[in-house]
């Protein structure tokens, strides 16, 4: 979901005053993100500021309550890019491939050892 920008949506959308329950919904689970994963911590305290960082990290579920039209306008035009650093560092392969496999595997090889063992397995 990194690699989707998906923190640059959910720091859109908590700055979308029309909907607060979109809001109030992306803030938790930025909060999420945020404590999973340090660097998405660092770039959202960098797009947000300290000040209204430590707004959106002792309560995430009421920001929206809080937040003036400014800080509504930071979240809402951010220009976070949590893919581009993912790459950079060794992050995107380190934990993904816990999950999925090793990154760097070639997927026709991967597939091809799988369809050898089905045919083997079948005779």
């Amino acid at each position: 979901m990194l690699h989707l920008r998906v923190v640059h949506s959910l720091l859109a959308a908590m700055g979308n005053t029309d909907h607060s329950n979109s809001q109030r919904q992306a803030s938790l689970t930025l909060k999420y993100f945020v404590q999973l994963f340090p660097v998405v911590e660092e770039h959202v305290r960098k797009s947000m500021g300290e000040e209204l960082y430590k707004l959106f990290f002792s309560n995430a579920g009421d920001l929206y309550m809080k937040i003036d039209s400014i800080q509504a306008d930071i979240l809402a035009a951010n220009k976070v890019n949590v893919t581009k650093a993912l790459y950079l560092s060794d992050l995107s392969h380190s934990n993904v491939s816990f999950y999925f496999g090793h990154g760097n595997q070639d997927p026709v090889a991967y597939n091809t050892h799988f369809q050898k063992e089905d045919v083997e397995g079948k005779e």
